[in-house]
């Protein structure tokens, strides 16, 4: 329906589908257990390399958005940076105050 697995923890469906009420609260859970897994090192937790190739396979995102929003970010006071440096042909901006 929506073609990505970025899922807010928040989600529950408008009533199409009653089967996805508790999708978002599952995520939320699975980002959460990857984050144990990753601190404990893949020991303990109820989250194993099995389930996690199976998130894996289908795309999930274990941080959805914000990787791509400090991307976006960054290309976009890159893309500043470097406008000052054509105009003034040096990239030492003075600072503010």
């Amino acid at each position: 329906k929506f073609n990505h697995t970025r899922v807010p923890a928040k989600y529950t469906d408008d009533k199409e589908d009653s089967d996805l009420s508790h999708l978002g609260t599952w995520v939320k859970h699975q980002r959460e257990e990857y984050l144990i897994y990753q601190k404990r090192k893949g020991k303990a937790g109820a989250l194993n390399p099995t389930r996690i190739a199976k998130l894996n396979k289908i795309g999930f995102e274990w941080s959805p958005g914000r990787q791509e929003e400090r991307d976006d970010a960054w290309n976009e006071m890159f893309q500043e940076l470097d406008t000052f440096r054509q105009k003034y042909n040096s990239t030492k901006v003075p600072q503010l105050g």
